[in-house]
């Protein structure tokens, strides 16, 4: 029995442990025979290549932001930050304002109410004197 035989018995078929190692897909498939050196190369030759099919390269990352693209979309970011923060500021303003206004309504509501006071107690004195005037005559 080979060296690689006899790890294969121990190791066993797919995800078994040995000694705190589990068989993984990085690792290197244990052969059924022992292998050349050809067939070794030949082997590795075929895993490079799955590995370079899989692997990104440059036409495939151009459609990925670039750092210029990433800093073009940060600045514009920050410059529409900057017109929705003027744009709340300006629209906090008019509603101070017609806060403002509605309180100075109360303000109104309540000296509309002292003055309507003051002509009613006015009206009534008069008609008051009016009614006495008339019982003396």
């Amino acid at each position: 029995m080979s060296y690689f035989e006899a790890i294969h018995e121990l190791i066993g078929h797919s995800g078994r442990q040995l000694d705190g190692i589990v068989e993984d897909d990085a690792m290197m498939r244990v052969p059924q025979a022992p292998m050349t050196i050809a067939q070794l190369k030949r082997h590795m030759d075929r895993q490079f290549a799955r590995l370079d099919r899989t692997k990104a390269n440059k036409s495939d990352l151009r459609r990925f932001a670039t750092k210029a693209d990433l800093a073009k979309y940060v600045a514009r970011a920050e410059s529409f930050a900057d017109d929705t923060r003027r744009y709340f500021q300006i629209v906090a303003e008019g509603l101070e304002d017609k806060i403002g206004k509605i309180g100075e309504v109360g303000d109104l509501k309540s000296l509309l109410a002292l003055h309507s006071a003051v002509l009613d107690e006015h009206e009534r004195r008069l008609t008051d004197l009016e009614h006495s005037t008339n019982l003396r005559t």
